[in-house]
C-alpha cells in the first residue's frame, strides 16, 4: 500500500482529477456511441477495458506531458485555437485508448522518481 500512496501522491492533485474527469469523458463518450440501441447491453469485457483505460488515463497524460516538456522545453508554439483543441482531442483520445499499454510507463517513472 505504500507504493500506491507513494505513486499518488508525487501527483499534483489538480492534475490527477482534471485528467480523471477528462478519462470519465471519454468513457462515456465511447460507452454512449458504443451502444446500437438504448436497451442494448455492451460486453462486459468492453466496459472492463473501458474502465481500466479510464483508471490509468492519468499515468499515460503524464507519460505524454513529460515526453512533450522534455522535447519542448519552454518553447512556446502559436497555433489557431480551434487547431490546438482538435489536436489536444485527439491526443488524449489516443492516449485513453492506449492507456493499458502507456500507462505502466508512467507508473514506473513514479515509482522510480519517488523511490529516495
Amino acid at each position: 500500500m505504500n507504493i500506491v500512496t507513494r505513486i499518488f501522491g508525487s501527483i499534483d492533485r489538480r492534475y490527477l482529477i482534471r485528467a480523471y474527469l477528462i478519462g470519465l469523458a471519454f468513457f462515456a463518450f465511447f460507452f454512449l456511441i458504443s451502444r446500437d440501441t438504448p436497451s442494448e447491453d455492451l460486453p462486459t469485457g468492453m466496459v472492463t477495458i473501458m474502465a481500466i483505460n479510464t483508471l490509468l488515463f492519468p499515468f499515460a497524460k503524464l507519460v505524454w506531458d513529460q515526453t512533450r516538456d522534455f522535447a519542448m522545453g519552454n518553447t512556446v508554439v502559436f497555433s489557431p485555437a480551434w487547431y490546438l483543441f482538435v489536436m489536444k482531442y485527439l491526443v488524449n483520445g489516443f492516449l485513453w485508448a492506449l492507456a493499458l499499454f502507456v500507462a505502466p510507463l508512467g507508473i514506473g517513472y513514479l515509482w522510480f522518481k519517488t523511490r529516495a
